[in-house]
């Protein structure tokens, strides 16, 4: 049984995506015979979503880089692989650790630095155009939404029917919403006499802050086309996934789900190192993007009366991404690891 150390972190300012797509691997893992265990800071919305998938945590309140690399090369020699995702991990943090001869991957959004790794893991759709170096000359580079980490529910979706009849919305603006983008979009819709005939389903993220969530169950009471979800499983989000007609997301990883299940977005830019991500989406027509939420109501009237657009984004969407690139990472980690031994 191979031992796996998973260091990553999520909460209010990074979101939950970096939780989200390493729990999907930890999984795909287990499933072949790994044991987890997360290395994650004092997060407490972190810390509580890791167990609620079973999984160890340990967690560390160290407060500099360099007291980080110390305690993680301390306790590394326990494991057999370390996976890392966190922009605070540098060129330095992989190399010190590196040098402890422990298998070493890392899953990257920006390419930022250079990775002295075995592995480099980035599914997302301008991968490719980020030029790695492979510094080690052994480096093993898997790019591109084929690659994208994604829960298993996101697997062998049914194909997305497009209605002549749009009824049902989607708002998910991922497990942060530090903006409040979520109570924007939702009074930017109910403006318009049009759109309140729709029903509204909105996710409220683990992260959200407590004023914004009452702020918009408060305005789903006092409109009751609107409903909301909580902290939703990855079965829910599915499920809501399959049952709407367009989908208003924030321009992170959740892009990589709602194309899995082929529903035409509209991509909100909430962060700035969502804009390669949205832009390279944009330019393969499979969403809209608005960088205003005063546009996210025309454009949703636009997609409202364009089916034929909406087809084309759910068949292209959902042709860039089948949902089975955690099955892919799990088998060259493994694949590539044994090689060592």
């Amino acid at each position: 049984m191979l031992k796996v150390a998973i260091r990553v972190d999520g909460g209010p300012k990074i979101g939950m995506g970096h939780i989200t797509r390493c729990l999907a691997l930890a999984e795909e893992l287990a499933n072949n015979d790994c044991n987890i265990t997360f290395i994650t800071r004092n997060d407490i919305s972190s810390i509580t979503k890791i167990k609620e998938y079973g999984f160890d945590v340990n967690v560390i309140d160290i407060f500099t880089i360099d007291e980080e690399i110390n305690y993680i090369t301390r306790i590394i020699n326990q494991f057999d692989i370390l996976i890392t995702d966190s922009y605070e991990i540098d060129y330095n943090y992989l190399y010190t650790i590196k040098k402890t001869g422990v298998f070493l991957v890392s899953i990257d959004d920006l390419n930022e630095h250079d990775f002295p790794c075995d592995i480099v893991i980035n599914g997302n759709i301008y991968a490719e155009d980020l030029n790695y170096k492979d510094v080690t000359g052994k480096t093993r580079f898997l790019l591109g939404p084929k690659y994208v980490l994604m829960r298993k529910e996101f697997r062998d979706l049914p194909k997305k029917q497009i209605k002549n009849k749009v009824e049902n919305i989607l708002i998910t603006m991922g497990g942060s919403d530090p903006k409040g983008v979520t109570i924007k979009v939702l009074k930017a819709l109910m403006s318009d006499r049009n759109l309140r005939s729709l029903n509204i389903d909105v996710v409220i993220g683990p992260s959200f802050n407590k004023e914004l969530v009452t702020e918009i169950n408060e305005f789903a009471k006092n409109n009751k086309n609107i409903s909301t979800s909580y902290n939703v499983n990855a079965t829910i989000m599915r499920e809501l996934m399959i049952k709407t007609d367009i989908a208003i997301s924030a321009g992170g990883s959740t892009l990589y789900e709602l194309a899995a299940a082929g529903v035409p977005t509209i991509a909100v830019i909430v962060a700035d190192n969502q804009i390669k991500n949205v832009n390279k989406w944009v330019s393969q027509h499979a969403i809209v993007k608005v960088t205003q939420i005063s546009d996210v109501k025309n454009n949703i009237e636009k997609l409202i009366f364009d089916n034929n657009t909406r087809q084309m984004m759910s068949n292209i969407s959902s042709s860039l991404v089948d949902g089975l690139g955690t099955i892919r990472c799990t088998k060259e980690i493994i694949y590539n690891r044994s090689k060592l031994s």
